[in-house]
């Protein structure tokens, strides 16, 4: 079977809600608001596995921890809740955007309890985030056109291609550091009636909205939809 992502039903949301719920729980009444950030997670998360409140048998205890781990996780990394369905069954995941890259929080903790491993929280995020890094600097690099990495334009390259090489450098960056700014050119793009803008043609949705973000900057902030689809298809595309 192949693997589906899906979006979240109401219900599913419910039921993520209602998982963080109970491990809020474990907070004092004066310390419930301590669950709204990342550090009262950190630390909640920390204490109940120090004083070993939940056992390795206890899987569906230490499964529902994961959850909170999961939101920590959307925290870090701008990630976000899906639901996975494979032969494996039906697993609630956490997955960047919109690419392949997904994890599953729900089983972190207890597995780990389960092979009787310490459980280092911090570390599990670091290692998280070291992973995501890993694959999205290749899945970034690969949609790249005119950047390769490099700190400057190449002294060898051509002039006419700058733009387009500092647009790629600018939004490659941008991924990399998990910046919001990238979302709100998204937005910009969704709001101009371009979601169903060549959605199959190899390059990434964030990426063409930074370039339609810069095209209209060029234009002294002017939006001309033809111009920048001429624009994108025969100058950008251009092999």
């Amino acid at each position: 079977m192949q693997q589906q992502i899906l979006e979240l039903t109401e219900q599913d949301k419910a039921l993520i809600a209602q998982r963080n719920e109970w491990v809020k729980g474990h907070l004092t009444d004066e310390a419930q608001d301590q669950y709204d950030t990342f550090e009262g997670k950190l630390y909640l998360l920390q204490g109940i596995l120090k004083e070993g409140y939940y056992k390795k048998d206890e899987t569906l205890e230490l499964q529902t921890l994961g959850y909170c781990l999961g939101e920590m996780l959307n925290e870090l990394l701008n990630t976000h809740w899906v639901k996975v369905i494979d032969d494996h069954g039906t697993d609630f995941a956490v997955r960047y955007k919109d690419s392949s890259i997904i994890f599953f929080p729900i089983t972190m903790i207890s597995k780990r309890v389960e092979r009787d491993e310490h459980v280092d929280i911090e570390l599990l995020l670091g290692k998280s985030s070291d992973h995501l890094n890993e694959i999205l600097y290749d899945e970034l690099s690969d949609k790249c056109r005119y950047y390769a990495g490099e700190d400057e334009f190449p002294e060898n390259g051509d002039e006419y291609y700058y733009d387009f090489w500092a647009a790629e450098r600018a939004w490659f960056e941008f991924e990399m550091q998990h910046q919001p700014i990238i979302d709100e050119y998204v937005k910009f793009y969704h709001a101009n009636g371009l979601a169903d803008y060549h959605t199959n043609d190899g390059t990434p949705e964030s990426l063409k909205a930074l370039l339609f973000n810069s095209y209209s900057y060029a234009k002294n902030g002017v939006v001309d939809i033809p111009g920048f689809k001429n624009w994108y298809e025969k100058e950008y595309m251009a092999e």
